[in-house]
């Protein structure tokens, strides 16, 4: 037997074209499992080639399930192939037990609780057009025994509004109709962890168009404003946080990101391209908004060059710290450390980012500047009244709209804040 060798090539494009083509019978949900370790090497080879070459062998009530293997993976194809056909992509480091993701995805698939799943929201008041948009994620996913769905939205006018959850259970229509009302802004702005919940994954849904469809200079420009506005770290977006950089000039903001952005989302494999997936995967399906989205960032942390160490998968810079949770709860996101961002830090700096109540904070010029009046160098345009803490006016501001602003107002180091349509910064009381 010695005449025998291992040798050959890995046929993705073929064994996905032969196995959606067997898949004829569109009665009922097709489950496709697509497991890999390795990049295409034999027959065709482009990505988007074989993404719609399986999208033509595919029925349409195709869900595929990628799961790739190692750091050796085209993990933006996974992340495609999962997209186009309403499923899912798991990723398995190397050193990691593939017998746990494996044995999970395989409960999840024998288990369908409802499939075909949509919502319909009717306005029962004034509203008019669409009642909700911006919904996160567009289009649902299968629902299995044991999940939970979490769906965020925007809408623009408060009211009370019919919700109806449609899908199918053993081959039944079912409908599931809720009554609910839509609070007005002041009605709901002790909510506010759900605007947070619902930017955490905006930014993961823009980071995943950048990734499958390439640049765009709207989408871009969207995910800086709400990393600045919601103090949202990732690794495009982190040098926000930096102290000594200057949001005043917004072409160079924008270029920075943009940069990054390619650099980063365009390394398709290896250990970076994995755990940007792994990353954006996190916080498109964030279920929470107070912490960091719980993918690993090993391979970030020297994308851009910078020579600090990575986070780790809770957030925490190895050999640093995480800088102690402020008043808001901790800041959410994975930095890379070439700032003494939100997240990745090293030991002796201090946090940049603060969100206390729903405002969001960052540490410029030794003081503390609400990321509103940060945009486009509007913090230099208006008139910034100064006020020392525990004085007669700082007491009345405490005291407006029942005291509502008093939470800003409590920071011991010098902090700006756009109080109704003006704006103050606190002077602490020196000491004597």
């Amino acid at each position: 037997m010695t005449d025998l060798y291992a040798g050959g090539g890995t046929n993705i494009n073929g064994a996905l074209t032969e196995a959606l083509s067997q898949l004829k019978d569109e009665s009922r949900p097709a489950y496709v499992l697509f497991m890999t370790d390795g990049l295409p090497t034999v027959g065709e080879i482009a990505e988007p080639a074989i993404a719609s070459n399986a999208e033509k062998a595919a029925s349409r009530n195709v869900r595929m399930f990628s799961f790739g293997v190692g750091h050796d993976v085209n993990s933006r194809l996974l992340d495609r192939l999962a997209k186009n056909h309403r499923g899912r992509t798991t990723y398995v480091k190397p050193n990691e037990n593939i017998e746990q993701p494996v044995t999970t995805m395989f409960q999840q698939i024998s288990m369908p609780a409802m499939t075909d799943i949509k919502l319909v929201y009717e306005a029962q008041g004034n509203q008019s057009g669409s009642v909700v948009n911006r919904q996160i994620p567009e289009a649902l996913s299968d629902l299995f025994f044991g999940e939970q769905l979490i769906v965020t939205g925007r809408y623009r006018d408060a009211g009370n509004v019919k919700v109806t959850l449609e899908g199918t259970v053993n081959d039944q229509v079912r409908r599931l109709i809720q009554e609910a009302k839509l609070g007005s802004a002041e009605e709901t702005r002790r909510n506010a962890f759900v605007a947070q919940l619902w930017a955490t994954r905006r930014i993961g849904q823009i980071i995943d168009e950048l990734d499958l469809n390439g640049q765009n200079k709207e989408l871009v420009d969207e995910l800086v404003a709400l990393s600045l506005k919601h103090g949202i770290m990732t690794p495009y977006t982190s040098f926000l946080a930096d102290e000594t950089r200057s949001l005043e000039d917004r072409k160079l903001t924008m270029d920075e990101a943009t940069n990054r952005l390619s650099s980063g989302l365009g390394m398709a494999s290896g250990a970076g391209g994995f755990a940007q997936r792994e990353l954006k995967q996190s916080l498109k399906n964030a279920e929470r908004a107070s912490s960091a989205p719980q993918g690993s960032a090993d391979g970030l942390g020297n994308l851009f060059g910078s020579a600090s160490p990575a986070p780790d998968a809770a957030g925490r810079a190895k050999g640093g710290i995480l800088p102690s949770a402020s008043p808001g709860g901790p800041v959410s996101g994975l930095g890379d450390s070439n700032s003494a961002g939100a997240a990745g830090m090293g030991a002796g700096r201090r946090a940049t980012v603060r969100k206390i109540g729903d405002r969001t904070f960052y540490w410029k010029n030794n003081e503390w500047q609400e990321a509103s009046l940060l945009q486009d160098g509007k913090l230099k345009e208006i008139e910034i009244t100064s006020v020392e803490q525990f004085s007669t006016q700082y007491f009345e501001l405490s005291k407006r709209e029942n005291g509502r602003w008093s939470v800003y107002l409590s920071i011991d180091e010098p902090v700006v804040v756009l109080i109704g349509d003006k704006a103050f910064r606190i002077v602490p009381v020196k000491a004597e």
